[in-house]
């Protein structure tokens, strides 16, 4: 978790210089050109679709974050869209349950992206996802560790509902002009969740478990 922070607060260290750099040194050829780490592109505003894989926590508990987004972009410089995420967390031993459980869920929503300097090969761009999702927490006897894929030895303990609004920072770079690969660290606000054991109303983790830091890469094609 410490590292996923200092991540985080280097990227907006990075996003900050950037920002401050494009202010007193703009671009002095065609405003419509954007540069790629190959050649120039004089492309007009499009949209693009990403695809992401990310590392983070479920609590204490290992996990990932996989999924797409798909945005309309507007001038270059503000992308407007839907995204959508699975999170999933390690298998773990439950004692009290004598069993291996896991989490699993996704959210998704509305997605706006602010993008600083797109003009320039490396840049920053600042998503923001607001919406809604689900989680349950699982025992599961496969050796699936990931939980991942659902089948029919799976126990469902508790699931609930719960609204997020998931802010990240991105170091963005234009490898081609209709390709894009981003590096982010993310934060997920969220609101309580309170999973309780089926045979009883003790707490399985606490409500603010499922906010937290991740990171991770996330590939864009489109026209940008």
């Amino acid at each position: 978790m410490k590292t996923l922070k200092l991540f985080f607060v280097a990227f907006f260290l990075v996003s900050t210089n950037l920002y401050l750099f494009g202010q007193e040194n703009p671009p002095e050829n065609n405003n419509s050109e954007i540069k790629t780490l190959f050649k120039s592109d004089k492309a007009g505003a499009g949209g693009y679709g990403g695809i992401t894989a990310r590392y983070t926590e479920i609590g204490t508990i290992p996990g990932m974050v996989v999924g797409a987004r798909g945005c309309f972009i507007a001038g270059h410089s503000l992308a407007i869209g839907i995204a959508a995420n699975g999170i999933f967390s390690e298998k773990t031993y439950n004692d009290r349950l004598a069993q291996d459980s896991y989490f699993s869920g996704g959210y998704g929503g509305l997605c706006i992206e602010p993008i600083f300097l797109p003009k320039y090969p490396i840049h920053i761009s600042v998503p923001i996802v607001m919406g809604a999702g689900g989680i349950s927490y699982k025992t599961k006897s496969s050796n699936d560790d990931w939980g991942l894929f659902a089948s029919n030895t799976s126990s469902v303990q508790d699931t609930k509902s719960f609204f997020i609004a998931e802010p990240g920072v991105e170091l963005e770079i234009n490898v081609l002009k209709f390709f894009r690969l981003a590096m982010g660290g993310y934060y997920r606000f969220t609101s309580d969740v309170r999973l309780k054991y089926a045979n009883s109303n003790d707490l399985i983790e606490k409500a603010s478990f499922l906010r937290g830091f991740s990171a991770g890469v996330t590939l864009k094609l489109g026209k940008f």
